[in-house]
């Protein structure tokens, strides 16, 4: 599951709650964890997105998308489902 510009929220932590009750192995990487997480509101998430590394959060996600892959107990097939979008300016 990836979540959009506030970090990985309650809301989102519960779409990754029911995929994993519906018998998906899902995973919720929370983008902003290297500068501590969702802070406990959307407001702050967004102000806080804004201050990441772009690259290092797209290869965190890139990550967790493998580390599913590779695990004994699926398929080696993997997806991705969500609201996330990077906004690069030229």
């Amino acid at each position: 599951m990836v979540h959009e510009h506030r970090g990985l929220n309650p809301y989102f932590r519960d779409v990754v709650r029911r995929l994993a009750t519906a018998g998906f192995v899902a995973m919720g990487p929370d983008g902003p964890s290297s500068l501590g997480g969702y802070p406990g509101t959307d407001d702050e998430g967004r102000t806080m997105q804004r201050s990441l590394d772009r690259d290092k959060l797209l290869n965190d996600f890139f990550a967790g998308f493998e580390y599913l892959q590779a695990l004994e107990s699926t398929s080696g097939k993997a997806g991705a489902t969500g609201f996330f979008a990077i906004v690069v300016a030229s």
